[in-house]
């Protein structure tokens, strides 16, 4: 399965500085982080990087101002509001298990939804020239409204 990876910072980020080769993530030295479900990632050319950047427009119309490469948060609650719905829909199916159920594997499905509805692994990430990176949920989650940031690359990556 492929997502997207976005390459952000607080200022514009010259081409120059996009990622430019195929690498594989694991423990990355300039930002220390070992990085988890993803296995490679390949850096977009041009083209699908505008793609993206588009892509990324439509799905977050709600919650971001985007022009050009410069994106403004518009309504941060938006952007949680589904998924936060999700949560406590989950948590009530929970607080309904039985001993039975607690004692094999039946909530296994049930935990995993749960943990998808807070923090999606499989989405989007944010490569921050500033913090490193971050699932697109946890970046969200230390930003405010008006916080304005600046795309550089978009990278595919495989989990």
């Amino acid at each position: 399965m492929h997502s997207r990876i976005f390459q952000i910072s607080r200022k514009p980020i010259d081409p120059k500085d996009y990622c430019k080769e195929n690498y594989e993530l694991g423990y990355d030295s300039e930002y220390g982080i070992l990085v988890d479900p993803i296995d490679y990632v390949v850096c977009t050319p041009d083209e699908e990087r505008i793609e993206s950047i588009e892509l990324f427009k439509k799905i977050y119309k709600d919650v971001f101002q985007i022009d050009g490469d410069r994106v403004t948060v518009i309504n941060k609650m938006a952007y949680f509001q589904k998924r936060y719905s999700d949560f406590m829909k989950d948590i009530e199916k929970l607080k309904d298990a039985t001993l039975e159920q607690f004692c094999t594997s039946d909530l296994n499905n049930m935990f995993r939804n749960l943990k998808k509805d807070y923090e999606d692994e499989y989405g989007f990430w944010v490569l921050s020239m500033e913090t490193g990176m971050d699932t697109m949920d946890e970046f969200m989650r230390y930003i405010e409204d008006g916080s304005v940031f600046y795309v550089g690359a978009v990278m595919d990556y495989h989990y």
